[in-house]
């Protein structure tokens, strides 16, 4: 905090101006906070120049205020937490890390964690809690959700996640990362880890399935083309974002084609084109009838001054700079 910051907080606590001015230096000095002020007793605020009782009352009295207000802001801002009986793996997976969050954000002290995480099931759960573990609320906070996760998850065989992995595709307008993602997220569950040591396998198994699965058959043909090459994951993936961007980038082109035809067919429209008349070309734009000598200009359609943005154009054609 600056000394502006801590001026502010004594004055709201109750001092004079001249002593806010006079502590605020020295506390931002020495790198205080607002919370580490409820740590500090009576002989720590003498050092740092708190002399009188009275003005040590009130800033340990300001402080508990404000970090009370700061923790019920966070407790407001934080995402309501809900356990629900059948989750996945992943589901609980995702809840282990909101909880963490949750718990952080509340300043949530550990022995409130059992009245919290129960107050988050639903009523099923909290009837399993009941009937299958009674010391619930006296368990240790670290064994908490080792034991909800037991009650509320369902198990599987790995073999039951591996054909749930070997049979998803990615969706037809689905990013490729999102792609991995679903890939990732079931792949924690079927153990891909060799048999002798344990070995990580799942980037291979995902790799494998995002070539089977892919919906885009050019592409899916370029990554077996290309095996050789593309021998990980990560480059696997890099090459079918390059891929996406390009398709992106050629839609893109060809909606600007598209809008450049559009607005010289309108102008055309709006013109009229130009007429033959027993083989003299007559222009909507140029008055005289003569033989053609140039090919028809792409954006009034006259023959008397080239179909290119060379030569004449510029100073003839009635629709320079419009098509």
């Amino acid at each position: 905090m600056t000394p502006e910051d801590w001026e502010l907080f004594f004055i709201e606590a109750g001092l004079s101006t001249d002593s806010a001015k006079t502590h605020a230096t020295r506390f931002a000095d020495e790198k205080l906070t607002i919370e580490s002020l409820q740590m500090l007793d009576r002989s720590m605020l003498r050092e740092l120049g708190v002399a009188l009782m009275g003005e040590a009352l009130c800033i340990i009295k300001q402080a508990k205020e404000a970090t009370t207000q700061t923790t019920r802001i966070q407790a407001l801002a934080a995402k309501p937490l809900h356990l629900n009986r059948e989750m996945t793996p992943q589901q609980f997976r995702k809840f282990r890390i909101d909880w963490d969050v949750f718990t952080k954000m509340t300043n949530m002290p550990s022995s409130q964690a059992n009245i919290h995480l129960y107050n988050c099931a639903d009523e099923t759960v909290q009837n399993a809690i009941i009937n299958t573990h009674p010391n619930f609320f006296t368990t240790d906070p670290d064994m908490l959700l080792d034991i909800v996760e037991a009650l509320v998850t369902q198990r599987s065989s790995p073999t039951v996640h591996h054909l749930a992995f070997s049979s998803m595709s990615q969706d037809a307008d689905e990013p490729i990362q999102s792609y991995l993602v679903r890939l990732r997220a079931v792949a924690v569950d079927c153990n891909f880890t060799c048999p002798s040591c344990e070995h990580d396998l799942s980037d291979i198994y995902v790799k494998n399935q995002i070539i089977r699965g892919i919906a885009n058959d050019t592409l899916q043909a370029d990554l077996l083309a290309k095996a050789g090459a593309l021998k990980s994951l990560e480059q696997n993936i890099r090459h079918a974002e390059a891929f996406e961007s390009a398709l992106r980038d050629q839609t893109s082109m060809a909606g600007a084609s598209d809008t450049a035809a559009a607005r010289l067919s309108t102008y055309r429209r709006q013109k009229g084109t130009p007429q033959a008349n027993e083989g003299i070309r007559t222009s909507t734009y140029c008055k005289c009838n003569v033989k053609p000598n140039h090919q028809a200009c792409l954006g009034c359609g006259s023959h008397q001054h080239g179909s290119s943005g060379t030569g004449s154009r510029w100073l003839k054609c009635p629709a320079w700079g419009q098509t």
